[in-house]
């Protein structure tokens, strides 16, 4: 049987170049939607091949949201890369497939892990959502323990987190913040101590 015009143009989308990688651009969604019978489980099959290997997969199995695409989601949240797993619990806890703890789990693990470039601003939009106790007091380590580039980010969104202030990154204490980015752990643990003290003032 000779392939539909939308099956041709959602196979051909997945081949993305270097500018539509990184530009963040997507599948051929719409031509998935319109798939029926055959084609849609051709294109299912496609998909499950690929082993969730990118964010992408995981919107387009959700798309499908068959039985087999839902079990490969699943499977997605203890992928290695973060911003696969944290797109997999983003939709699985929308269909509530999935409870907060396991968004919780997902958030704490990708913390240790997240870069610049690797996954911060979606793993920072999580923690921001799902706030427990358990999220909050990572964030809390990450201020002192975590890697260079999460520590000044860490810092605010603990501030932010403990209701202090109204963003995520207030600059009136941009200067504190920056000192968590020193390499002196001392001079860490001095930060925090400053922003606890901070904190427990704004609750009183």
């Amino acid at each position: 049987m000779e392939s539909s015009e939308n099956l041709k143009r959602f196979q051909d989308s997945l081949n993305l170049g270097y500018d539509q990688w990184h530009d963040g651009e997507g599948y051929d969604l719409e031509a998935l939607r319109q798939l029926r019978g055959s084609e849609r489980t051709i294109a299912e099959e496609i998909l499950l091949s690929r082993n969730a290997s990118d964010w992408r997969d995981i919107e387009a199995l959700d798309i499908l949201g068959t039985e087999k695409a839902l079990e490969e989601m699943n499977r997605a949240l203890s992928s290695s890369k973060i911003e696969v797993r944290i797109e997999a619990a983003e939709r699985l806890k929308k269909r509530e497939i999935i409870e907060d703890e396991d968004i919780e789990n997902v958030i704490i693990r990708s913390l240790d892990e997240v870069t610049f470039f690797n996954g911060m601003n979606r793993v920072m939009r999580l923690v921001e959502q799902y706030p427990s106790q358990k999220v909050r007091e990572k964030i809390r380590w990450c201020a002192i323990n975590g890697n260079d580039d999460i520590r000044v980010l860490a810092a605010a969104m603990y501030h932010f987190l403990s209701g202090c202030t109204e963003s995520s990154f207030d600059w009136e204490y941009r200067p504190l913040y920056l000192r968590f980015g020193k390499h002196s752990k001392h001079d860490r643990k001095v930060a925090l101590q400053e922003l606890d003290e901070l904190i427990k003032q704004g609750s009183e």
